[in-house]
């Protein structure tokens, strides 16, 4: 960590008339993470222009900029997944009662020429119509994670022996709002590859006086910071407070792979949801199931 200077004495052929806008942009090449790399996981880059010089065109006179340039920053990751939100299909936005119904679907995709990435935890947030005498209203009571090897949601994965998919413990005293549900052991995903998941409950619909009509919206959450890092020597190239375990406070926890496709909870190699693609803290990536 650190600050650096950049001083240029002069760019050349750069004319900004009169009542226009330019856009300079700032790049920098950023050192490999790895196990033979000084490069840090997690690691904040922020630029900032702090002074520019001008010369007028026509009058000759000096120039200098005010105000500021900075910006929030890039964190430095070995890899990072991309989230996408799969539709439900007719079939399944139709709510009945019923174990193992599906409520999202979701991909998480893994970049090319990495050590690809892996997945430790998610969270669930479930949101459930009031209850009506007249209408009638549903409730979800257990909640599973079921992950696919494809990313048509197809192929179940083979976790632990157990070929239905299943990654965590059936998820019981489910609350309106966020559920945190832990996978009973580390789901990696290699290099350029897409594996597809489902969230499925157990469902219990009743009807009211006059109908029976209800809902039930779902969606993954992301989280709304960064947690907090800090760097150890002989750490190179991993976070070295960000084990599996200091996160349990996230939304998702997952890992970069910095240095190996087989990490463990213990590594220091694990961060949270923040600024995932296809992962936003809200709910505007939801899926609906009614009647």
């Amino acid at each position: 960590s650190g600050t650096d200077t950049l001083a240029s004495t002069s760019v050349s052929n750069l004319k900004v008339l009169k009542g226009q806008t330019k856009v300079l942009i700032v790049k920098a090449n950023l050192t490999a993470i790895g196990s033979e790399s000084n490069a840090n996981q997690g690691a904040l880059i922020t630029t900032n222009m702090t002074t520019v010089k001008a010369t007028g065109a026509d009058s000759g006179n000096t120039l200098y900029s005010t105000g500021s340039a900075a910006f929030s920053g890039v964190r430095m990751f070995k890899a990072v997944p991309t989230f996408a939100k799969i539709e439900l299909t007719p079939s399944e936005q139709a709510l009945d009662s019923g174990t193992l119904r599906t409520l999202y679907k979701f991909s998480v995709s893994a970049p090319a020429g990495t050590n690809g990435i892996s997945l430790k935890q998610f969270t669930i947030n479930i949101a459930t119509s009031t209850y009506s005498a007249t209408e009638g209203g549903a409730t979800t009571t257990v909640l599973g994670i079921y992950g696919y090897s494809d990313a048509s949601c197809n192929t179940p994965l083979n976790v632990n022996s157990n070929t239905t998919g299943l990654l965590n413990s059936p998820a019981t005293g489910l609350v309106t709002g966020d559920n945190v549900v832990s996978l009973t052991t580390i789901v990696p995903i290699g290099q350029g590859l897409t594996n597809c998941f489902r969230v499925k409950g157990t469902i219990a619909s009743a009807g009211g006086s006059v109908s029976h009509k209800t809902s039930i919206t779902t969606y993954l959450v992301g989280d709304s910071a960064y947690p907090a890092y800090t760097w150890k020597s002989g750490l190179t190239g991993l976070m070295a407070t960000s084990t599996e375990e200091t996160l349990l406070l996230s939304k998702l926890i997952w890992s970069p792979n910095a240095t190996t496709s087989e990490v463990l909870t213990t590594h220091v190699d694990w961060t949270n949801g923040y600024l995932i693609p296809g992962l936003p803290s809200d709910s505007s990536m939801s899926s609906r199931v009614s009647r």
